[in-house]
């Protein structure tokens, strides 16, 4: 198992998961924060990725799954729901360092490029485009679990593992420069109410707002996971994981035109669903570009069937 690109993605995929949790470990033991999961649903998640982990695993590396297809889709589920929710709290407490807000700075990126983030939402609050953006926006949460059920039982496990060790490799990232760069968000930087936009019903206009102040001024320091949101404004890891989602779609003909509607829909609504600087979703899916092509640089060695090419015979 070792010996295949499956094999060798499981164990690196694996290892950036532990090390996420080192992290979070180490970072709990220093700091004051402490973490709780009392939600049924987040501890019933955990069980069934702590059960199929080993599992799969344990199935993969003796080499005599009957349904191998099925072992690794389990294996990747389990890898995503891990690094899930070990690292949406260090996007916490990575907020709670308390660097300067850079709203100021991004809006006026955006104005340097000539995008008009006000000018946008009334365009989007005028022609009534809400629901088309609350659907957008939301196909961001299901597809994480499905495009490694899909990729693996179409026999394409290798994409499978990729795809979560860019995914957890860019959120990483993400977490990291939202700690040196946080902002508010457009809506609240711009100083709007929903009396602004009658017409729309953004989903995370202001739900990050709940828990950012609370988290720079150190009054909140009990997370509890299954009441964890997003709020990293830049880079906007929804524009990440359309790009990201777009590519590992991609390995599947039959869903293209699917998903390339899906997720450009998810890029267009991540400014007004999001609340998130026009600079926040280039630079979002810029990250996502860049460990796309790592990851698909360090695989390049590992593909099947790839041989280090054989000496010249002497004459």
């Amino acid at each position: 198992m070792n010996a295949t690109a499956e094999g060798r993605l499981l164990t690196i995929n694996w290892c950036v998961v532990f090390a996420a949790a080192a992290v979070l470990v180490l970072v709990l033991a220093r700091t004051d924060f402490v973490l709780r999961a009392s939600d049924p649903i987040v501890i019933m998640m955990a069980g069934l990725a702590t059960t199929l982990a080993p599992l799969s695993f344990a199935v993969l590396w003796k080499g005599s799954a009957r349904w191998p297809n099925l072992s690794h889709t389990a294996n990747v589920l389990s890898q995503l729901i891990a690094a899930s929710m070990l690292i949406a709290p260090l996007t916490y407490i990575a907020a709670s360092l308390n660097y300067p807000l850079q709203d100021r700075n991004l809006f006026a990126i955006d104005q340097f490029m000539g995008l008009d983030w006000r000018s946008y939402l009334n365009t989007v609050d005028q022609y009534g485009l809400g629901s088309i953006c609350n659907f957008g926006y939301r196909a961001f949460s299901w597809q994480p679990l499905l495009v490694p059920i899909f990729l693996c039982l179409s026999g394409k496990a290798a994409r499978a593992y990729q795809f979560s060790l860019t995914f957890v490799l860019t959120v990483v990232a993400t977490v990291v420069i939202s700690a040196f760069l946080p902002a508010t968000g457009a809506y609240t930087f711009l100083g709007l109410s929903p009396a602004d936009y009658p017409h729309l019903h953004p989903i995370a206009d202001f739900d990050h707002m709940r828990h950012l102040p609370l988290l720079r001024e150190g009054k909140m320091r009990v997370l509890e996971i299954g009441q964890l949101t997003g709020i990293v404004t830049f880079p906007s890891f929804h524009a990440a994981g359309a790009i990201l989602y777009l590519w590992a779609w991609w390995a599947i003909p039959w869903m293209r035109a699917i998903v390339l509607v899906c997720n450009a829909l998810l890029l267009l609504s991540t400014p007004i669903d999001g609340g998130h600087y026009f600079i926040d979703v280039i630079a979002g899916a810029a990250l996502a570009v860049l460990f796309i092509l790592a990851v698909r640089r360090l695989s390049r060695p590992i593909r099947p069937g790839t041989r280090p090419a054989a000496p010249p015979t002497p004459r």
